[in-house]
């Protein structure tokens, strides 16, 4: 490659406690991009040779310079297992590791591995916003409540390009140190790949988001209470983002805006003042009757709430923050469709690493850190 500016970055990182597949997962390619770079992301695939239920990485594009072909042992590295059903009739993979590849321009190998350090501190960032994404979409609880956020750069990023004849070279290392079973839902396919168009628009999840997810958490646990408050509390948020928007096409002066709002607080005001504005976007018909009053009862008189009234919440939300900000994915309704289905759950090891794998030139790998 002397004398090229593109160069091939290979890689692979591991990804906290793992996340849970479908089997059309394992394999695949999955294609997102950083702030700065494009990436492809790959999942590990069942590991033909072995004949048991782990899996093993995606084929490489480079190979160590002592081996003459990809079947090189990965060491310990583990890169994920079927964890439910059987290597014939597998239901869902538990994901350890994944690999991804991107392209980068460089000038020799000294400025490869400046740049690699960039796309790995990227890398960290756009997996933080893929985690919230795919919490979202399919609770996996990437982010756990009260717990601080995990970074992929608190274990070695390894890093790699490689020459015309497939073995690697320029190798770069990066790190940044930092001062059970568990029940989950499943992704398929369609959800992953949406979490990762998500995670490609370099923004995260707006905090009315977020309100959804935290409630969808406190849902699983147990905890309607929580969790119709924070369905509520996303609502109110959204129904304010939606009303302020149609203010900015109306033109209405900030005095103005503000006194209306200091006179409709809470939810039933907020959906009057949404009619008087003409907002056109459509609320749910019992809003107020699914999320406000509910929310009101466990609130202000600390009523027991039942799942069935939490669910109905937040789907009803989950619409109105659909309204206010759309979820950029390829599937129309999707967010509305991952909270009315009925989940495909499954068994999520704990105190394990967990790996993501890009399909280009990159590896990184990190430790999850409770």
């Amino acid at each position: 490659m002397a004398g090229q500016t593109q160069w091939s970055l290979e890689g692979q990182f591991a990804c906290g406690s793992g996340f849970l597949v479908t089997p059309d997962c394992l394999g695949e390619t999955f294609v997102s991009k950083t702030a700065s770079y494009d990436v492809s992301i790959l999942l590990p695939q069942v590991d033909d040779a072995s004949g048991g239920s782990d899996l093993t990485r995606p084929l490489r594009r480079f190979v160590p310079p002592a081996v003459a072909d990809d079947s090189e042992s990965d060491g310990r590295t583990e890169w994920g297992s079927i964890a439910g059903g059987t290597r014939e009739s597998p239901v869902y993979a538990h994901i350890l590791h994944c690999g991804f590849r991107a392209q980068v321009s460089a000038a020799d190998a000294d400025e490869f591995a400046a740049v690699a350090k960039t796309v790995a501190k990227e890398l960290a960032a756009w997996w933080n916003k893929l985690c919230d994404w795919l919490d979202l979409v399919s609770l996996q609880e990437f982010a756990k409540l009260g717990a601080a956020q995990r970074s992929i750069l608190h274990h070695a990023v390894h890093m790699w390009s490689g020459d015309d004849e497939g073995v690697r070279k320029a190798g770069v290392t990066y790190q940044v140190f930092p001062g059970g079973i568990h029940q989950v839902e499943v992704l398929d396919r369609d959800q992953t790949q949406a979490a990762m168009d998500l995670a490609a628009t370099g923004r995260s999840p707006e905090t009315e988001w977020l309100f959804i997810r935290d409630a969808k958490m406190y849902l699983r646990a147990g905890d309607h209470r929580r969790a119709v408050i924070d369905a509520c509390t996303a609502t109110e948020l959204a129904l304010t983002a939606l009303i302020d928007k149609q203010f900015d096409a109306d033109k209405l002066a900030p005095s103005e805006r503000k006194k209306k709002f200091k006179a409709h607080h809470g939810i039933s005001n907020l959906v009057l003042l949404h009619k008087k504005t003409k907002v056109p976007a459509r609320l749910p018909k019992k809003l107020v009757e699914e999320v406000g009053a509910p929310r009101n009862r466990a609130a202000h008189q600390g009523a027991t709430l039942s799942g069935a009234t939490a669910r109905a919440a937040i789907r009803a939300a989950a619409q109105v923050v659909e309204a206010a900000f759309p979820l950029q994915s390829s599937q129309p309704g999707f967010a509305t469709k991952t909270l009315t289905r009925k989940p495909r759950l499954g068994m999520l090891p704990q105190h394990q690493n967990l790996h993501l794998m890009s399909s280009n030139s990159i590896i990184i790998e990190a430790p999850f850190h409770q």
